[in-house]
């Protein structure tokens, strides 16, 4: 398969991936200069990049296979800038990043959603990163996004946009999406970062980011997954460091920690960095374990940073791109070292796909329980003030498993630094509340689903900066 473009300036050419090598197209033309056929090893695919009289390549696809649009177009900016210097009108090179922007990559992106070498179609994600200089394009842009979103090729891969950049454009709720685009939630992680470590104003705001965001990503419209839900990724602190660190800490990376944000709602609960305090270390990894909860208790798919699972470390670097070394890499010994951590991602990765009530059920309950409830302290209250800091969610659904029989979920969050006594909702007869999970326990005791915890009076003292979860089990 060879495809070949002219350019005046520059030219990208579609190249083929087969069986982890990348090869170039026999011969091709570029800026009137044959580029003969040539391969590399390597996990994905490439763009290549051509000036006057040479070409380079430049990588258009992830290590997870999601093809990243802003740093091709990045990388392929810079090569025009090397070869021809600053366009006088943000001109030439930028009309040629847009061009490459559109149907050029729109090729591309082919091939994360088709097999070259059988010509079957396999799943896979598209992530698009808009430039801060694609703003002047954005016109454009919309039409690549509706045609990528209608690409028959392309209609069993996910489509996710990270909608905002570094030029101040900000999409999220917005972005266009003909009902196949989703998005990360930025929302979600700023408002759960803020309402976790204990922020004021914002209960009325976290329960709408943990039943999936309605108020931003409208169901009628959106479908029931547009929020790619997520406390941490690529960029920022690791789970670990956000409650390890108030301040970023990338003297390391050579700018004299100007990089990297600023507004990380972080908090290192008594101490900044490590330390030998013991109530601080465990603090710190019951706050961990309250934001998987929660993530995990969310509608909407879930997305968690690599690592988290176990308190990978960044040593409160958050723009470690640029280290390759223990800084940026994977601490495997964490691992043992909080294995409890680990032992509970699990646990929570599981309850999830057990209770399709969170993320499927659509329907009412049997006993006609809407499928969503918000409380507070008092059951189906919703009544949150500005020093609100509890927060309970009920999901409610027939079940999947056994007709007549109904699920019901009950997420809490306590963010406040102290007791709060809760009532849960009252269930049908023949149910009661199940004490699943209860970070506010000593470790080893967070985890109550083999110990039979009932909770006859439908009330729990909630200890302060814990979460809950129970679920109604027939008796």
């Amino acid at each position: 398969m060879a495809v070949r473009y002219r350019d005046a300036r520059a030219c990208v050419i579609l190249l083929v991936v087969r069986q982890g090598a990348v090869f170039l197209v026999e011969r091709a033309e570029i800026c009137g200069h044959d580029i003969k056929r040539r391969s590399c090893v390597a996990y994905q695919g490439y763009l290549v990049a051509a000036g006057d009289n040479s070409a380079e390549l430049v990588p258009a696809i992830g290590p997870f296979g999601e093809l990243c649009l802003y740093s091709a177009y990045r990388a392929l900016h810079e090569r025009l800038v090397r070869a021809y210097g600053e366009p006088p009108e943000r001109g030439s090179a930028f009309r040629v990043a847009a061009d490459v922007l559109g149907a050029r990559l729109y090729l591309f992106a082919h091939c994360v959603a088709v097999n070259i070498d059988n010509g079957k179609q396999a799943f896979g994600t598209l992530v698009f990163l808009a430039g801060d200089i694609v703003k002047e394009h954005l016109a454009d842009l919309c039409g690549l996004l509706k045609s990528l979103a209608f690409d028959p090729i392309l209609g069993g891969v996910k489509l996710i946009a990270e909608a905002w950049d570094a030029g101040g454009l900000y999409q999220v709720g917005s972005f266009p999406s003909w009902h196949r685009w989703a998005e990360w939630n930025g929302r979600y992680r700023d408002d759960l970062r803020k309402f976790l470590k204990g922020d004021s104003h914002l209960a009325w705001d976290a329960a709408q980011r943990i039943t999936g965001s309605r108020d931003l990503y409208d169901p009628t419209y959106r479908g029931y997954n547009a929020s790619v839900n997520f406390l941490t990724c690529h960029d920022g602190f690791t789970l670990y460091d956000m409650y390890s660190y108030n301040e970023k800490h990338n003297l390391e990376n050579g700018w004299n920690n100007t990089d990297g944000a600023n507004d990380n709602n972080s908090w290192n609960c008594g101490a900044e960095g490590e330390t030998d305090d013991y109530n601080i270390n465990n603090l710190r990894i019951k706050m961990v374990k309250n934001a998987f909860a929660t993530l995990m208790c969310s509608q909407g798919p879930a997305l968690f940073l690599a690592g988290d699972e176990f308190c990978n470390t960044q040593f409160g670097n958050n723009n470690a791109y640029c280290q390759d070394n223990i800084i940026s890499w994977l601490d495997w010994t964490r691992k043992e070292k909080h294995k409890d951590v680990f032992e509970f991602f699990k646990y929570m990765i599981a309850f999830r796909k057990r209770f399709h009530i969170i993320t499927d059920s659509r329907g009412k309950s049997t006993c006609s329980y809407p499928p969503v409830s918000i409380h507070s302290n008092v059951a189906w209250s919703a009544k949150y003030y500005d020093d609100t800091r509890m927060i309970g969610i009920m999901y409610a659904g027939a079940s999947l498993k056994q007709q007549g029989l109904d699920e019901f979920v009950y997420f809490g969050v306590n963010a406040y630094w102290d007791y709060v006594n809760v009532e849960l909702p009252d269930l049908p007869e023949g149910y009661h509340w199940k004490l699943y999970v209860n970070t506010g326990n000593e470790p080893q005791d967070v985890i109550l689903e083999d110990r039979n915890v009932i909770l006859y009076d439908k009330r729990i003292n909630m200890a302060g900066r814990s979460v809950i979860v129970a679920v109604g089990e027939r008796y």
